[in-house]
This record gives structure tokens, C-alpha cells and sequence, in this order.
């Protein structure tokens, strides 16, 4: 038991650094880093790169990496995005920190080609001593964690108690403008707050490699449980985040040892304690939501005007758009009609995030509800032979009440909050759902057949490809309708003003839910037909990282309207098809850069990127004597942000 107590303090080291430098951002500026895995893991990356490709000298590589790398990643970040980040919209910020974790390590790869490791070297030499006390075992890397957490936790302490930089720093977290009235610069402190976090980020990073090796994804789960231990401590206390730290690590160790080898304790629920105790405090716990006077208006708020192209026009419009997607998949390759395929069934899923964006609710979790519906759906197929689109119908059904149950349990939540946990449902998903053999079975995933209808089969991508245009356009008209009627009307009056949409007779409690349980049914019915389209359905599909590139990407082209959708769908697909058909293998992590960077931009252009061009396009046209149409007004305000 000793052993695994150890094993378990050195993990949760780890996991205290991590919480200590979320806490320390969010304490000085308000913006919870979501990219911190991404930092850990870029880290990670030039470590490796430096020390074992390169042959640079141990203490060279790290001082290079966590020392001048991490707090230069911070004060980078505090200068191009988050300087004035107390005058964004919680949304915003979120929005642009999951940016930076899309961008940021597929950059690392990139820029330094790691190989596939699963045991990366650490900060001692190789092979590391063993160090034996008893019937305790630890190596060199082991013992450099415990050491390096203790120093940072008193290093941390004596910083933020014992100095003025502490000093300033409560002043600008409890009251910035006071703050500034006497004499403290708040821009320092936030800068230095950033450069810190993200040292210990590089610092975790570096540490946690040689226990997980060089998997992206491994570093995301470091993100869930430090967001874990920080919100206990509700992002202020970093002594509690450590301490929740420590223990949620050696609980995880314990577990181990005690839980039968292979059973459903070990498999599923010991990796999700940190998630476990990350819901129940979000549930039952104080809530760790800041109080803001400042008021951002984002395109959401305005309404949008009504177009006055005639009757005529409009049906002359639908005739050629129908007309091009009659046409052009006939003229495709098989190269490019598998990716438009993917792409419109792709739409489908970034459909539900248009109803996400119509109610205000940022959700990082779209992954899991796409990921139930499918698996669920080929159960259907698979183990009861029932026809793939009644199948499809009812894992949209199985979703939207996941999206239900979440939705009714979350109704007290604000906007940060809110998005933590639905960060948190995901990675549940990641680690408990999938352990389902029943739901999940195996690896490999699940295994679907293309649907038949009388005298139709779909098994050609091109067939295939206009069975989803008729899907899209069904659940895209729908979506358009309820969005344009009184419902869409309660929605923007709730997510405008809670407090005076009570006032007139709307229930926020009972919008919340609608949007939930049908944004959830659109997913998990996109997920079902991702999977026929692919003919399976596997847990890398619809992994939490996955999940937050799909946000990046859906943000960046924008996600107000239906045909936004779909345009996102086919530039997620179409954009990597053509780096890999046209560009050297070397750039294929470049459309992911350019995802989160448009997540990024949306720190500079709350109103959206497409809002944005939008702008540019409409002050152009004005210095040509050209008035803007009614139209074109409301292409500017495309993004709906809020």
C-alpha cells in the first residue's frame, strides 16, 4: 500500500503544479487557461527535441524550455490576446484559450516532428538511479517531481503571501479599478501572472512525460484533473489546489491496488476521479463564477435584419443551389467526393452548435453526446438488426436525453462554469462511457453498414452524399424556422437577459433545457450517420480533444445560422484533403493551426471572424460609393459569440 501511497503523490505532484499555475492565472486576469494541456504538451515537445534529437545537454534543454520557453508562451499570450481580457465576454475567452490548445501543439509538431514515445526522457540522467527506502521504489525522474512540487508550493506561498507581487495581485483580483486609483499598474501583474502560469505549465509538461510519453491527448486529461483540484479551491486558494491535488492522485493509486485487476472500478471509474469530484462540486459546491460590472455586446445582441430580396429572387436562388448540388458531385473525383461526403455529414454535427450558439451556451462537450448517439445507434444495428435510419433516429433520442439529464442538473450554472463542466461530461465520456463493451466494443469501435431504402442503397459516397444533403437541408430548415419564431425569439430575449425575460413570463430554466436536449439530438443523430459514412465509429472519433477542435472550427466560420453549419462541415474535411493532396506530408498539422487561430482571433473580434470581414467588405464597398444591402448588414454580424 506504501508504494502505490508514493506512486500516487508523485502523479498528484504533477497534477498540483498544474492546478497551481490555473489558479494563478485565473486569480490575476479572469481568463481560466483551458490551453494549459496544450502548453504542458508544446513543453513536452521541445524538451524531447532539444535534449534527446538534438543532443543539447540536460540542464541546457530544460532551463531553454520551462525557464525561458513557458513564461515567454505566457507573455506572448498576454500581449497578443488577453491584455484587456476583463473587457471580454466570458464566452470570448473561453472561446480563445480552446483556441490556443487546438493551435498550440499541433505548432509543437510542426515545428519539431516528435516521434511516437511512450517513455520520454525526464529532468534526471539515463538511465535514472533507483532509489530504494524500504519496500518503496523511486527513481531519479519520481523523486525530482516530489522535490520540484515542494519547492514550487513554497515558492508559490512565500510569492503570493509574503510579497508585495502578492500584495498587487489580490488588490487587482478583488478590486482592479481600486487597484489603479492607488498607484498599482494592473497590466505587470496580469503579465507576470501569465509568465508564471506558464512556467509551471512547461515545468508539468516536462515532468509528465516520462510517466505518460508524447500523446497530445494524454495532456488533456492533465487540464481535466488540474481543473479539477483548482476548481475545489475555487480558482483562488492555491494551497487547497495543491493539496486536492495530492490527494486526488494518490486516490487514483490506491484505487489500483485495491480494485479487482480488470473490473469496472479499475477500468473506468479510478481514471475518472478526478472527474467525479470535478462534477459533484460543480453540483453541489459554491459557486466559483466572478461578479462583473463589465457589459460586452457581441453580434448575438442585435437583431438582424430582415432581408428585402423579393419572392422571385429568393426561388431563383434555391433553384440554382439545388441545381450546383445536383451537379458538382458528379463532377468530382472519388478523392474529393469522399471528403465532400464527410463534410456535409459533418455539417450535421456543427448543426447543433448553431443551437447551442441561439441559446448562450458554450459547450465543450459536443464530442460525447455525438459519440453516445452513435455508438448507441450501431447497438441498434449491430445487436438487434434494426434499420440504420430508425437506428440513427433513436441514438439522436438517447442523446438528446444525456443532453436532458445534463441540462437539469446544470440549471443553477453560469457561463464558466457551465463550460467546465461540460468539459467534464466529455471526458467522462473518454474514460467511463467507452469502457461499455456492450456500447463500445473494443478499440476498433463500432461497425456500421450504409442504409437501403426500397430500391436504394447509399454505399457509393456520392449516393451517400446526397442521402445528407436531404438530411442537412430537413434539420437545417427546422432549426432556421424555430430560430426565426416565437421560440427563437424567447431564446435571444433569455440569453440577452435572464433577469427581464423572467420579468415578461420566460422560464431561462426551461430554454436552457430545450437547447440542451435538441442541440444533443442533432448531434448524436451527426455522430450516428459520421459513423455510417466512415462504416465505423471509433473512441479517437469522438475523443474531448476532437471535440474542441470541432468549437475552433465552428467558431471560426460562425455559428448563427444553418448554412454556417455547413460550411464548417466541408472546410474541416475539404481543408486537410487539400494540404494532403497538394502540400508535403509535413504540413498536415497546418489546417489544425489554422482552426484554433481563428478560435484565437475571436479575442480581437468578439463579433466573429466572418463579422469581421464582413466589416472590412462593407467599408470597402462604402469608400466605392456602394450602399451596403440589408443583406449584407447582416453578413457582418454572422458570429453570434455569446
Amino acid at each position: 500500500m506504501l508504494a502505490y501511497i508514493v506512486s500516487g503523490l508523485v502523479l498528484g505532484s504533477v497534477y498540483a503544479i498544474a492546478s497551481t499555475g490555473i489558479v494563478v492565472t485565473y486569480s490575476a486576469t479572469s481568463v481560466l487557461n483551458f490551453a494549459f494541456g496544450g502548453i504542458a504538451y508544446s513543453a513536452a515537445v521541445m524538451y524531447y527535441t532539444l535534449h534527446t534529437t538534438h543532443g543539447w545537454p540536460m540542464l541546457l534543454s530544460a532551463a531553454t524550455t520551462i525557464v525561458v520557453g513557458g513564461p515567454a508562451i505566457g507573455l506572448l499570450l498576454w500581449w497578443v490576446l488577453f491584455r484587456h481580457a476583463r473587457q471580454m465576454s466570458v464566452v470570448v475567452k473561453i472561446v480563445a484559450t480552446v483556441g490556443v490548445l487546438v493551435a498550440l501543439p499541433a505548432a509543437a509538431v510542426l515545428a519539431f516532428v516528435p516521434p511516437a514515445v511512450y517513455s520520454a526522457p525526464g529532468l534526471a540522467n539515463q538511465p535514472p538511479h533507483v532509489y530504494r527506502l524500504g519496500a518503496v521504489t523511486l527513481d531519479a525522474n519520481e523523486l525530482i517531481v516530489l522535490v520540484g512540487a515542494a519547492i514550487v508550493a513554497l515558492l508559490m506561498s512565500f510569492l503570493l503571501r509574503g510579497t508585495g507581487f502578492g500584495l498587487a495581485m489580490r488588490a487587482v483580483v478583488d478590486r482592479p479599478a481600486v487597484a489603479e486609483a492607488h498607484g498599482t499598474r494592473t497590466a505587470p501583474v496580469e503579465a507576470v501572472a501569465w509568465m508564471i502560469g506558464c512556467f509551471l505549465a512547461a515545468f508539468a509538461g516536462v515532468l509528465l512525460a516520462p510517466i505518460v510519453g508524447l500523446g497530445s491527448s494524454n495532456f488533456t486529461g492533465l487540464v481535466i484533473t488540474s481543473l479539477a483540484a483548482a476548481v475545489v479551491a475555487r480558482l483562488r486558494s492555491v494551497p487547497l489546489a495543491f493539496g486536492v491535488a495530492l490527494a486526488m492522485g494518490v486516490l487514483q493509486s490506491v484505487l489500483v491496488d485495491v480494485a479487482p485487476s480488470g473490473g469496472l472500478l479499475a477500468t473506468a471509474v479510478q481514471p475518472a476521479i478526478p472527474l467525479i469530484v470535478l462534477i459533484l462540486f460543480l453540483l453541489v459546491g459554491p459557486t466559483i463564477e466572478q461578479t462583473s460590472t463589465t457589459q460586452v455586446i457581441v453580434a448575438g445582441d442585435r437583431p438582424v435584419r430582415k432581408s428585402n430580396t423579393t419572392l422571385k429572387v429568393r426561388g431563383v436562388r434555391l433553384v440554382a443551389l439545388v441545381g450546383v448540388a445536383i451537379v458538382v458531385p458528379l463532377l468530382l473525383t472519388p478523392y474529393w467526393m469522399a471528403a465532400v461526403a464527410a463534410g456535409i455529414t459533418m455539417g450535421v454535427v456543427f448543426l447543433s452548435f448553431v443551437v447551442l450558439g441561439s441559446g448562450g451556451i458554450t459547450s465543450l462537450g459536443q464530442a460525447a453526446y455525438a459519440g453516445f448517439g452513435g455508438f448507441f445507434a450501431a447497438f441498434l444495428i449491430t445487436s438487434h438488426g434494426y434499420p440504420a435510419l430508425v437506428a440513427v433516429l433513436i441514438g439522436g433520442a438517447s442523446a438528446a436525453g444525456l443532453g436532458l439529464l445534463v441540462g437539469l442538473v446544470t440549471t443553477r450554472l453560469g457561463v464558466l462554469s457551465l463550460a467546465i463542466m461540460t468539459v467534464a461530461i466529455a471526458g467522462f465520456f473518454d474514460q467511463f462511457a467507452v469502457n461499455m463493451t456492450w456500447l463500445v466494443p473494443g478499440a476498433g469501435g463500432s461497425i456500421y453498414a450504409r442504409p437501403r431504402l426500397p430500391g436504394l442503397n447509399f454505399n457509393s459516397d456520392r449516393a451517400f452524399a446526397y442521402l445528407m444533403m436531404v438530411v442537412f437541408v430537413i434539420l437545417a430548415v427546422i432549426v432556421g424556422r424555430v430560430l426565426r419564431g416565437p421560440t427563437g425569439l424567447a431564446l435571444r430575449a433569455v440569453r440577452s437577459d435572464e433577469v427581464l425575460s423572467k420579468a415578461v413570463g420566460l422560464s431561462p430554466r426551461a430554454v436552457r433545457l430545450l437547447v440542451f436536449a435538441s442541440s444533443s439530438f442533432i448531434a448524436g443523430v451527426g455522430g450516428a450517420l459520421l459513423g455510417m459514412y466512415q462504416l465505423h465509429l471509433g473512441q479517437g472519433d469522438v475523443a474531448t480533444l476532437v471535440g474542441f477542435v470541432w468549437l475552433a472550427v465552428i467558431v471560426t466560420i460562425g455559428w448563427r445560422h444553418p448554412a454556417q453549419a455547413l460550411v464548417a462541415g466541408l472546410v474541416f474535411y475539404l481543408m486537410p484533403a487539400v494540404f494532403t493532396r497538394w502540400l508535403p506530408a509535413s504540413w498536415s498539422q497546418v489546417p489544425t493551426i489554422l482552426f484554433g487561430l481563428g478560435a484565437v482571433a475571436l479575442a480581437q473580434a468578439p463579433d466573429g471572424v466572418i463579422s469581421m470581414y464582413g466589416g472590412y467588405l462593407k467599408n470597402v464597398r462604402s469608400k466605392f460609393g456602394v450602399r451596403a444591402t440589408p443583406s449584407t448588414e447582416s453578413a457582418a454580424q454572422a458570429v453570434d459569440v455569446r
